[in-house]
């Protein structure tokens, strides 16, 4: 009994130790992995911090240092954190761009670059602060919409069995939606290095699409993006820049690369990039953003941003594709009395574009004194 129980323990003893040996030979053949999300991290011209996500695999830490490209140094400040890198960068006020390359190293580890550049000095006339314009007494809601048309007319709109007039949608949208855009914006900021950030207040339809003409809004002032995103949303996701009499608001395409979760089927950036080519909209994409032109014109301290119907002729196959797609036969209803059937919402459309000589649709706002 004895010789039977020393057998039991012999063999535990060595399945466990087989188990250990297995398990501690399994470690040691994966190498340590130091991994950063992106080989080029990019910056504005200005001063501000942003986080580089890194991923390890067996390692207790890793060290971060900067190589300077030229012999401008010390304009990169990085910091090893939970989860990545935090990269502070200084403005640079120069008409030329700067580099350097963050190197990621540890024991046992092949060090790893990273390039980092940053844009030249940034220049706009219309950086500062902005607020919606807002005039009570001539109900102007800072929205507006200016249309002229040929022999066969406005386009009419069906409501169930009520016909509403073009006159009176172009009357009555800019001040429904302009309860939206005057309490629900607190102010615009365009920044003096390309960036953009917006002040806005919260809204609530309490009793659902019922209160949609009369919303309630929060009275804390939030900001997009705010430092609780930044871990997820880059602070320069966001960017603006002009050219002549336009404004290109920007988005990041490297970062819709990154974190495209592939749901669409193929990588979103393709996506878009086959949406801009199929229907010929008039969007920027380059390597470095997809970006959406705007007209603006100043006059004293309202600046107007809007589009004519030059620039949004090319969005109308590619708005009725996905009405017919994604309305239903029946069409759109908030209420018996309020339906709008399928074959009524494309024929509006068609004729709101073939029917047009001039469609602007824009907004105003008001710069802050400095």
């Amino acid at each position: 009994m004895k010789t039977l129980s020393t057998r039991i323990f012999v063999l535990l003893a060595v399945a466990f130790a087989s188990a250990a040996f297995v398990a501690c030979s399994d470690d040691d053949a994966t190498p340590p992995r130091l991994t950063p999300e992106t080989g080029e991290f990019g910056f504005t011209s200005g001063s501000y911090t942003k986080t580089l996500a890194v991923e390890t695999e067996h390692l207790a830490s890793f060290s971060a240092e900067v190589i300077y490209a030229g012999a401008e140094t010390g304009w990169v400040t990085p910091r090893v954190v939970a989860g990545g890198v935090q990269v502070t960068v200084q403005p640079n006020t120069a008409s030329s761009p700067r580099s350097a390359k963050l190197v990621l190293s540890a024991p046992g580890v092949q060090p790893v670059e990273v390039a980092i550049s940053q844009k030249a000095k940034f220049a706009s006339e219309l950086i500062g602060s902005y607020s919606p314009r807002f005039d009570q007494a001539s109900y102007d809601f800072g929205l507006f919409i200016a249309s002229e048309w040929n022999e066969q007319g406005a386009p009419k709109l069906m409501l169930g069995t009520t016909e509403i007039e073009w006159a009176l949608i172009e009357m009555m949208l800019p001040q429904l939606a302009g309860i939206y855009y005057v309490q629900g914006l607190a102010g615009l900021d365009l920044l003096d290095d390309g960036r953009l950030a917006a002040r806005y207040h919260t809204v609530t339809l309490e009793n659902g699409m019922t209160d949609i003409f009369s919303p309630t809004f929060g009275t804390e002032t939030l900001v997009f993006p705010d430092p609780v995103m930044y871990p997820a949303i880059p602070v320069d996701l966001i960017k603006y820049y002009t050219q002549g009499d336009k404004i290109f608001l920007s988005v990041d395409k490297p970062f819709i690369s990154r974190v495209d979760p592939g749901t669409l089927g193929a990588p979103i950036v393709s996506v878009i990039e086959g949406l801009i080519a199929k229907y010929r909209l008039a969007l920027v994409s380059n390597e470095e953003v997809f970006a959406l032109p705007l007209k603006y014109k100043v006059e004293q301290d309202v600046l107007t941003l809007y589009v004519d119907r030059e620039m949004i002729l090319p969005f109308k196959q590619l708005l009725l594709d996905v009405i017919g797609s994604a309305v239903p036969d029946a069409g759109i209803s908030m209420s018996e009395e309020m339906t709008i059937a399928k074959a009524d919402i494309l024929q509006f459309v068609t004729g709101l574009f073939d029917n047009s000589t001039k469609l602007e649709i824009g907004i105003k706002l008001t710069r802050q004194a400095e």
